[in-house]
C-alpha cells in the first residue's frame, strides 16, 4: 500500500498571521500595523496550536507566555517596514514576487500601488490551498493582476519558473523574501539568489531578513536568541541558514546584488520603536538583520 504524503503545513506562518492580527488591534503607537486581512484570517484558523496561541497571543499586551520576548516586536516592526516599502514602491516597478508568501495580504491591501504590476505569490501548493480556502471563507478574491505560483523551494524549480517569465531590460522587479531564508538549507538559498542574479530585468530590488550564522550554529547568546531557536525547533521548523556577521556585501556580490540598506537588531529598535525623546518602546531578538538590496551597477 502506498503511504499517503502528509500535506505541508507551516505553524510559523500561522503564528506570523496571528501576531499581525494582534498588531492591527494595538493601541500602542509603535506596535500598530494595518493588516486587517490577518484579523479576518485569524478568526478562521482552527488547528490545535492556533487555538492555543489565539487564547494567549491575542489576549495579552505586555506579556505573552507562548512566545519568547522580542519575537512579537520583531514581526510587528518587520511588517510595518515592508508595508512602507509597498506603499512607496517605485512607479516603474512592473513585477512583484512574494516568495514563501504564507498568509501575506499585501496583494490585497496595496491594490492601488500594485495596479500596474504583475504580482506573483510563490509558495508550497499545500500552503496555497490552505490560504485559498481561508480567503473563500472570508469572501476575499485575488486581484486580477495577482497569481499564485505553486513552488517547492527544495526541488530547484524556482529558477526554471522565473526564467519562463521572460523579463526584459524594460522591466523593474521587486522580490520579497520575508521570514524565509532562515528556514531554507544553504543550497536552497543559493538556488534562489542565483536565479534572481541572472534575470535580465533593467532593475531588481530584493528585501530579505536573515539571522547571523553564529546564531544558527548555537554560538550566540544575545537577547532571547536561544528561546527563539528552541521555539521554531519545537514546531518542527528549525532555522538552517545564516550569514556571517559583517559578510553581507560579500554574500550579495556573488549574485550581482549590492546593499541599499541594512538594519541590525539595535538599528531596528532605534528606527521602529524609539520616540523623539530617545525612549525605546520595544526590544527585538538579537543577531537578526533586514536588507534591502538592488542589482549591482555593471
Amino acid at each position: 500500500m502506498t503511504q499517503k504524503t502528509k500535506p505541508f503545513f507551516s505553524t510559523t506562518a500561522e503564528m506570523v498571521c496571528l501576531l499581525r492580527a494582534k498588531s492591527f488591534n494595538e493601541k500602542r503607537e509603535f506596535y500598530k500595523s494595518d493588516d486587517y486581512i490577518s484579523v479576518l484570517i485569524s478568526h478562521q484558523l482552527n488547528s490545535f496550536l492556533s487555538i492555543l496561541h489565539k487564547s494567549f497571543v491575542l489576549g495579552f499586551e505586555d506579556f505573552n507566555p507562548m512566545l519568547p520576548t522580542g519575537i512579537y516586536e520583531y514581526i510587528v516592526a518587520r511588517t510595518r517596514f515592508i508595508d512602507n516599502l509597498f506603499a512607496t514602491l517605485p512607479p516603474e516597478t512592473t513585477h512583484v514576487f512574494i516568495l514563501g508568501a504564507g498568509y501575506d495580504s499585501r496583494a490585497f491591501r496595496f491594490q492601488e500601488e500594485l495596479k500596474h504590476c504583475l504580482v506573483y505569490e510563490c509558495d508550497h501548493p499545500d500552503m496555497q490551498g490552505s490560504k485559498r480556502s481561508l480567503l473563500e471563507k472570508i469572501q476575499i478574491d485575488y486581484p486580477a493582476n495577482a497569481s499564485l505560483v505553486p513552488l517547492n523551494f527544495s526541488d530547484g524549480s524556482f529558477a526554471a519558473w522565473i526564467q519562463s517569465i521572460d523579463l526584459s531590460a524594460k522591466d523593474s522587479c521587486f522580490f520579497l523574501l520575508e521570514g524565509l531564508l532562515m528556514y531554507l538549507a544553504p543550497q536552497q538559498v543559493e538556488h534562489i539568489f542565483n536565479a534572481i542574479g541572472q534575470i535580465t530585468a533593467g532593475q531588481c530590488r530584493v528585501f530579505f531578513d536573515y539571522a547571523y550564522a553564529a546564531l544558527i550554529r548555537g554560538e550566540s547568546g544575545g537577547y532571547n536568541e536561544a528561546k527563539c531557536i528552541a521555539e521554531v525547533k519545537t514546531v518542527g521548523e528549525p532555522w538552517k541558514f545564516g550569514i556571517e556577521q559583517g559578510a553581507l556585501a560579500e554574500f550579495l556580490q556573488a549574485y550581482r546584488l549590492a546593499v541599499l540598506e541594512e538594519l541590525t537588531s539595535r538599528e531596528i529598535e532605534l528606527t521602529q520603536f524609539t520616540d523623539e525623546n530617545g525612549k525605546c518602546h520595544g526590544a527585538v531578538i538579537d543577531s537578526m538583520a533586514w536588507v534591502l538590496a538592488e542589482s549591482a551597477k555593471t
